[in-house]
């Protein structure tokens, strides 16, 4: 339901989707936003996502590449990640991290929009 709202609702015009992968096969990670499906029209994640870094490497680094690709500054983002040590490393950089071990449900969505923006900080849900 968030990646349709993201995709779909004119309040999200002009905000972009990313993903940042430490994946080891990013020819297999790709083919997983290919086949995940967010609705059920058939719209895939991949769909959704406007930029994919999915390489070795830490999120530092992924989530600078994502920032300058996108053309935002790094406090204009929200990061979502299951792994807490991503979270408090990104949360570094000035970026709004979300630590949602379960993923991303419509009420992490709901919390991270109540506590964005909380520029290098690391909200739990």
């Amino acid at each position: 339901a968030v990646m349709n709202e993201l995709a779909d609702d004119a309040a999200w015009a002009g905000v972009s989707v990313a993903v940042a992968s430490c994946s080891d096969e990013p020819q297999w990670a790709r083919e997983c936003l290919r086949k995940f499906r967010v609705s059920e029209a058939g719209r895939s994640l991949h769909d959704v996502v406007a930029v994919a870094i999915i390489r070795k490497g830490n999120k530092q680094g992924h989530m600078r590449q994502i920032a300058q690709e996108v053309g935002v500054e790094l406090e204009q983002m929200i990061f979502f990640d299951n792994e807490k040590q991503n979270c408090v490393s990104v949360a570094q950089l000035g970026v709004t991290c979300i630590y949602c071990p379960q993923g991303v449900t419509a009420e992490v969505w709901k919390r991270a929009l109540e506590a964005f923006p909380s520029h290098g900080k690391v909200v739990e849900c």
